[in-house]
């Protein structure tokens, strides 16, 4: 056979024979579901139930990796929004008013994402990296008034970077159980892992005292595994005008629970 013929033959078996391919072996990709907003980052959140703020018109499932890329405030009801993975833009900035968020996959944040109902929760099956921005929870630890505090998140694992930081909410009275409760605020069966530089914020809200904290220990994050890096910084805000207290974070023995140590209150 003239070899230029047999080369040409070749070519185009080879194209019959990749044409003829079943269509299923063909790998699965998932698209990303973009929150857009109105594009304007200085203007308020945009409506995350509204599906003109997302790309395509379309509002995400529970399937979809989401990518929020403008300020997103969902104002629904009590319930639970479900998602494959999330991740944000810098300075996006996440709010959820009274649902509570449970993710599949990971959550990766360069922004801020606040629940801001003693109802909302956050729970995700793989690992919640802050890379800048904070993980909040307005509620704060005056949500619950039965004797103990319902975990806000629940997770694998918990990455705070150096620019990353655990806000935490304190209004007038503290939940029954604490000192000593018994459920955490934060509660991983995997690792914790902070980085030099990361911070966790203890603010006073709408307080005329100190309220109901006393001396003790508090209870903020269990880890399932252990609690990696350097203690994060203790920072606290909103005591009113001379009042002060003392206090700091410290690890268990077995390096699985983080405790404010609350020393003195005046």
């Amino acid at each position: 056979m003239n070899p230029l013929l047999r080369q040409t033959s070749l070519a185009l078996l080879a194209c019959c024979t990749t044409a003829a391919l079943p269509l299923h072996a063909a790998p699965k990709v998932t698209l990303s579901a973009v929150f857009v907003g109105d594009g304007m980052r200085q203007t308020p959140p945009s409506d995350a139930l509204d599906p003109a703020s997302w790309s395509g018109g379309v509002l995400p499932k529970e399937t979809d990796d989401v990518f929020v890329t403008d300020a997103y405030f969902h104002n629904g009801p009590a319930g639970v929004v479900r998602m494959k993975s999330l991740s944000s833009d810098r300075g996006a900035g996440i709010f959820f008013a009274r649902a509570s968020l449970t993710v599949s996959g990971d959550v990766t944040l360069e922004s801020s994402i606040e629940f801001q109902k003693a109802e909302s929760a956050l729970t995700v099956g793989g690992t919640l990296s802050v890379e800048t921005g904070s993980l909040a929870f307005v509620g704060g630890l005056a949500g619950q008034k039965s004797g103990s505090v319902a975990p806000r998140f629940e997770g694998r694992t918990l990455n705070l970077s150096s620019e990353g930081q655990l806000r935490l909410r304190w209004f007038d009275g503290v939940p029954e159980g604490m000192p000593g409760n018994a459920v955490p605020y934060v509660q991983l069966s995997g690792d914790a892992r902070f980085a030099a530089g990361s911070s966790v914020l203890v603010k006073f809200e709408r307080t005329e005292s100190p309220g109901a904290l006393t001396p003790g220990e508090y209870l903020l994050l269990t880890a399932g595994g252990s609690i990696k890096g350097p203690l994060p910084l203790l920072e606290v805000e909103g005591l009113p005008p001379g009042a002060e207290t003392k206090g700091e974070l410290k690890l268990s023995p077995d390096r699985r629970k983080l405790l404010l140590v609350v020393t003195a209150v005046k």
